[in-house]
């Protein structure tokens, strides 16, 4: 069958395939595990609980924090960050003694530039900004 325009033989378009990134690996995973004995997943199982639990060292010989070392960091500071969000969020109080020092550290960074072309600038962003809420 050729196209009348071409002269080509007219060919379907190739049969697209997509696979989820995720569920593939997690079959491939799967495969590989069943092709191991007892031995073998007690290797890798092994194997894993060291990577997890051994603190990877730089070109200098110097050690970090072990991955889960780094997962237990991460998790404890996004703990303190949601605490510390509920703390803030839940008190007027707190939001208004924040709200006083950050005017007070503007105020006092407004005037150590007094009359410099940077003050000038960040003032005019200011108001621009207002202007800009103003017609939201």
């Amino acid at each position: 069958m050729t196209s009348a325009s071409s002269g080509r033989l007219w060919m379907p378009d190739p049969l697209k395939i997509e696979f989820n990134e995720d569920g593939l690996k997690d079959l491939v995973a799967g495969w590989v595990i069943n092709q191991m004995d007892s031995d073998q997943k007690q290797a890798v199982i092994a194997s894993a609980v060291k990577h997890l639990i051994t603190a990877p060292k730089d070109s200098y010989g110097r050690a970090s924090n072990s991955p889960l070392q780094t997962a237990f960091n991460v998790a404890v500071e996004q703990a303190m960050h949601q605490v510390a969000r509920e703390i803030v969020m839940g008190d007027v109080h707190v939001q208004a003694q924040i709200r006083e020092m950050v005017i007070d550290a503007f105020a006092k960074y407004m005037k150590s530039w007094a009359g410099t072309q940077a003050r000038k600038a960040v003032v005019e962003a200011l108001v621009d900004s207002m202007q800009k809420a103003e017609d939201l």
